[in-house]
């Protein structure tokens, strides 16, 4: 559960600043190639998962980053999905300019303008990624599976796992059972705590008008 706490607890602070960093730059600043690069994200929507499982494996494996927690955390925040982008970029649109051009003209730097003012009005959508990608990432299996081959370092999902193959040589129902109900009680916490954010934050940002 502690190598879950801090996979879960660290990939999902790196991915949400990556998603407020890149959101401001597609939807809130003008550069050159910005519609070429939005468009070979979204095409990254037709492509499944599992196609760039090799190549992840592969440059893990070359960095020497294998069967390591840190490795674990920075393969799961660095790629930035087009989900958080779409849903993000869609309450940054809806955000008045003059709110940035009054900051900049009293003296605020960009930093100062995405710290103060586009994070707090985001934050139903900033929410609504960070519980969609904290249920992601809490029943991560694949990622760790693969990369992690120390038993010290399994996350929970893994671990559940390793426990089930176990019951081929011994019959402990009981402790397998209390297992599964100690991994689910987290994500129902989660969502019982945030069910109302879920559905504003998916619902809010296409709302015109």
């Amino acid at each position: 559960m502690l190598n879950t706490v801090y996979y879960v607890g660290l990939s999902l602070f790196i991915s949400l600043t990556l998603a407020v960093v890149n959101a401001y730059a597609f939807t809130k600043m003008e550069w050159k190639l910005r519609n070429i690069v939005w468009s070979l994200i979204m095409l990254s929507l037709f492509l499944p998962g599992i196609n760039i499982l090799v190549p992840q494996y592969t440059l893990m494996r070359a960095l020497d980053l294998t069967n390591s927690l840190n490795g674990l955390v920075l393969l799961a925040s660095l790629p930035l999905g087009a989900f958080e982008l779409l849903l993000l970029g869609s309450f940054m649109r809806s955000l008045p300019k003059e709110l940035e051009e009054s900051a900049f003209i009293d003296g605020a730097t960009i930093f100062q303008v995405v710290r103060k003012i586009i994070v707090p009005l985001a934050m139903p959508g900033l929410v609504t990624i960070g519980i969609f990608k904290f249920v992601a990432l809490y029943n991560d299996f694949l990622g760790p599976f693969i990369l992690l081959s120390d038993p010290d370092k399994y996350t929970v999902s893994v671990n559940m796992y390793a426990a089930n193959a176990m019951m081929e040589y011994k019959s402990d129902w009981v402790t397998l059972l209390a297992g599964l109900v100690i991994t689910v009680i987290p994500t129902i916490i989660v969502y019982m705590l945030f069910q109302r954010k879920i559905i504003e934050g998916a619902t809010l940002g296409g709302v015109k008008g």
